[in-house]
């Protein structure tokens, strides 16, 4: 990563988030994992990219909202991801 992205993350299980899966590779778990030391809201955080919701993961529309677009294999390493709960 670069110096600005070193500065403003820090990866750290968060203990308020439960994730209902195992990630499927190391970059998708360092994803969802991200705490932003800028952001105290991580759908405000542009470099936040995954969320999982529904049981399935979805690529964050940073909007201002909390909306995702579901994905069906992950960005990283191209794994089939489970769908979500519709």
């Amino acid at each position: 990563m670069g110096r600005i992205a070193d500065i403003a993350f820090t990866v750290a299980l968060a203990p308020h988030f439960a994730m209902t899966s195992i990630p499927c590779c190391a970059r998708m778990a360092d994803d969802l994992n991200r705490v932003c030391v800028v952001h105290a809201d991580r759908s405000d955080c542009p470099d936040a990219f995954v969320t999982e919701m529904n049981g399935g993961y979805g690529l964050m529309v940073h909007d201002g909202g909390s909306s995702a677009i579901e994905i069906a294999f992950c960005p990283w390493c191209g794994a089939r991801l489970p769908q979500m709960d519709h």
